[in-house]
């Protein structure tokens, strides 16, 4: 979520944390323009979680409570100078460095490599000094307001943090946006460090790693490591948050491997295999989800879903996608409320399809139901241990109608009857 900058899981986190937690905090690393009363304030999701405050904040505040950050934990006040001597190098005044701990030095951690992943693959990878991001580390996060009017890169090094805003007072839309403020803050940035050693951001004690599966948030599973994306990775957690339930999210389901949708009566046994797929807790159905031109939105992992519909390739299957809700552009609606699909079906008041041949197809049970009941269709590994179950073995049911072809009506005569029906005809005609 950090490294696409999706709102979405800000204001989920936001909400989750609490504004007057959110505000302390704030507080802590030296923000001093949170306006917590009056009739425009901050105390609201938009300013805390998405970065719309009444006031804004300054550049500078910005670069030190991020360098806090990379402090492990620990804020120090921006200060502009450090001593004042007289002519002969006496020291007059020496402006001793404010330091405070502002949080835990294990949390600071976690947020750096968040950061910094945010800046290695992310929407801040035009700020890394080289293209592995590793020798010398930067972290950081763009930011842009509605209409490109602010841009926004701040970041920090092991030795350094600086922040970058572009914008101006009239609120005039930028050509770009926190891309200009990433390449800026890069730019002056590498020059700073020239001549530093290499290092990396210093890892506290209580800090584990564990592979986690990054779908479900939880340990991997055999199934977990099957998936084509790659999900399972190495994950930083403070020792004692590490997950310890198993993946959940990727199942073995079986489906007609013709058609990759959920077998019906009409797959050949031969057909069938078990395939991987992730299970949303809630089933993602894109028709259910329009854009303001009632377009499906489809998300760009919803091809890992186990299948919403049944198999169209064998037999009749082909008849269980249709519905009086949805219809091919080649159904008819008759008088009497039935509709007349391709191939001379009609598609009954109750759901069931009447054949050419008379033959009634009862109607399907919808996909959900049709998961529930048959609990074999899906095997998901036990939570407890991650242990994949022994397959059960799923067989689809009984096909409600076999496919007969429809006899065609015998219109043929021989020769003889020709005869006798001519004769019969000049007999009656005499």
């Amino acid at each position: 979520a950090i490294v696409w900058s999706q709102n979405v899981v800000a204001v989920k986190t936001e909400e989750q944390v609490g504004l007057a937690n959110s505000v302390d905090y704030l507080k802590k690393m030296g923000i001093t323009t949170v306006r917590e009363s009056g009739t425009y304030n901050d105390i609201n999701l938009s300013a805390l979680a998405l970065g719309g405050m009444t006031e804004g904040i300054s550049p500078l505040e910005m670069a030190a409570a991020y360098g806090s950050l990379g402090n492990s934990g620990i804020y120090v006040k921006p200060r502009t100078f450090t001593k004042i001597t007289d002519n002969s190098g006496n020291i007059i005044y020496e402006n001793d460095p404010w330091k405070e701990f502002v949080v835990d030095e294990k949390t600071a951690f976690l947020m750096t490599d968040m950061l910094h992943e945010a800046v290695t693959a992310g929407t801040g990878a035009r700020a890394k000094f080289e293209s592995s991001n590793s020798k010398m580390p930067v972290a950081g996060k763009t930011g842009t307001t509605t209409d490109n009017y602010d841009a926004w890169f701040v970041g920090y090094t092991p030795y350094y943090s600086a922040s970058v805003w572009i914008g101006n007072d009239l609120q005039v839309e930028l050509d770009s946006g926190s891309r200009s403020s990433a390449i800026l803050w890069q730019s002056f940035m590498s020059k700073i460090h020239e001549g530093y050693p290499d290092t990396s951001f210093e890892k506290p004690q209580g800090i584990v790693t564990v592979a986690v599966d990054t779908k479900s948030g939880k340990l991997p599973t055999e199934l977990s490591y099957l998936d084509t994306r790659n999900t399972v990775r190495n994950e930083y957690f403070a020792e004692g948050t590490e997950p310890v339930e198993y993946d959940d999210v990727h199942v073995q389901m079986t489906v007609c491997a013709d058609s990759g949708l959920i077998p019906t009566g009409y797959c050949p046994i031969t057909s069938l295999e078990n395939r991987v797929f992730v299970k949303r807790a809630v089933p993602y159905i894109p028709s259910e989800h329009l854009d303001k031109d009632e377009y499906a939105l489809v998300p760009r992992d919803w091809i890992y879903e186990i299948p919403q519909k049944y198999c169209n390739v064998h037999g009749y299957g082909y008849l269980y996608q249709y519905n009086m809700d949805n219809l091919p552009d080649e159904a008819i609606q008759m008088p009497d409320g039935t509709v007349q699909l391709p191939g001379n079906v009609l598609l009954m008041l109750d759901g069931s399809f009447m054949l050419p041949n008379g033959q009634i197809i009862p109607p399907q049970p919808s996909v959900n139901e049709y998961i529930e009941s048959n609990p074999n269709l899906i095997n998901s590994p036990d939570p407890t241990t991650g242990q994949l179950l022994p397959p059960q073995g799923f067989m689809p049911p009984e096909p409600p109608v076999e496919i007969v072809p429809v006899a065609e009506e015998d219109t043929s005569v021989d020769d003889e009857d020709i005869g006798e029906s001519e004769e019969t005809e000049s007999e009656e005609t005499e």
